[in-house]
């Protein structure tokens, strides 16, 4: 193999190693959140739900911790163990540990008239740790309470200094809170979340292209690696690789014109090699293979086939120069 192939190589395993590192992704510590105590003074019961379930929802939307919402962890260690709402540390600490989260948030809901309060605690699971409590008072009208407390409180129970910009709005109209069964409450908040399930996909790209870099595996056992370009319309795709030794490429059909698939490919190869003999070769073959996305525009493709193998040495002939040869491929690219 030759330098430049080795400096190939070289970079196709550096970019690869690479991106093993970038896919992993940062795991996030897991947070669970406990329905509301509301005392005896507060308001109904359901009120509490919901405001709980704003209140995971708007903690969901920073990104920051990987949200156990109350209605799962009810349903993990069963509702007979929730009857009444959790309100100490003792308590959080258990249910934390049996739902394998790293942090737990608990907290009571009160009010006298007009002025409303919010008490929470965050508590480390694993050091039975209370990192911090906050008490947000407020007042006003139920439904300010309702838009404002929330957001606030985790501010400052979470020492938040930047929230997205829409972060905070009510999710659905607080007239519906007041005028909701006590069963209706949770089904709010389930309903709001399956609508953004539901929204309608963005229209896939019908024209996209970027590099690749990646090479083929001979019957020979040695493997050249090339640079160069793909281009892809719908479920067709044009793919150009080479180096100082020859070129190749391919006509691919996806089954999914986007994402993972599966795909078919009809391939070409041409060489013009000195290895002490001078050999030119022509192949042409039939690969079918797959493509992985590792991101939206990232993709690994891999493939093998069989080829017809044409060539010739400038030096003396051969009986044989005319044989069916296997094929491999591997190669990484990111399209825009």
């Amino acid at each position: 193999m030759k330098l430049s192939a080795r400096i190939l190589l070289s970079t196709f395993l550096s970019f690869s190693i690479t991106l093993v590192f970038l896919g992993q992704g940062y795991a996030k510590p897991t947070c669970g959140i406990l329905w509301f105590y509301p005392d005896k003074a507060s308001t109904e019961n359901y009120e509490s739900r919901y405001i709980t379930n704003r209140y995971t929802l708007l903690l969901d939307q920073l990104n920051i911790y990987e949200v156990i919402p109350p209605e799962e962890i009810e349903q993990s260690i069963g509702a007979d163990q929730m009857m009444e709402p959790c309100k100490e540390k003792g308590c959080a600490i258990d249910i934390g540990k049996k739902v394998d989260a790293d942090y737990m948030i608990y907290g009571t809901l009160g009010h006298v008239g007009k002025l409303f309060s919010m008490e929470t605690s965050f508590v480390n699971v694993e050091t039975a740790n209370i990192v911090n409590s906050t008490v947000t008072d407020f007042e006003g009208t139920q439904d300010e309470f309702i838009k404002e407390a929330p957001p606030h409180n985790i501010r400052s129970l979470l020492n938040v200094q930047q929230t997205p910009p829409d972060w905070g709005a009510p999710t659905v109209p607080t007239e519906e809170v007041e005028k909701a069964p006590p069963e209706k409450a949770r089904p709010i908040e389930k309903e709001k979340k399956k609508k953004k399930i539901k929204a309608k996909p963005k229209k896939e790209k019908e024209l996209s292209f970027g590099p690749r870099i990646g090479g083929g595996l001979s019957d020979r056992g040695v493997a050249e690696f090339g640079i160069g370009f793909e281009v892809q319309y719908s479920h067709l795709s044009l793919t150009v690789l080479g180096n100082d030794d020859g070129v190749s490429g391919g006509i691919s059909y996806y089954l999914n014109a986007a994402g993972n698939s599966p795909y078919i490919a009809l391939v070409g190869i041409y060489y013009d090699e000195d290895t002490g003999t001078d050999e030119i070769g022509r192949i042409i073959g039939l690969m079918a293979g797959y493509r992985y996305c590792i991101t939206e525009n990232l993709d690994v493709n891999a493939g093998i086939g069989i080829g017809y193998n044409n060539w010739d040495q400038t030096e003396g002939d051969r009986d044989d120069d005319d044989e069916c040869v296997p094929l491999g491929m591997i190669s990484i690219g990111y399209m825009f």
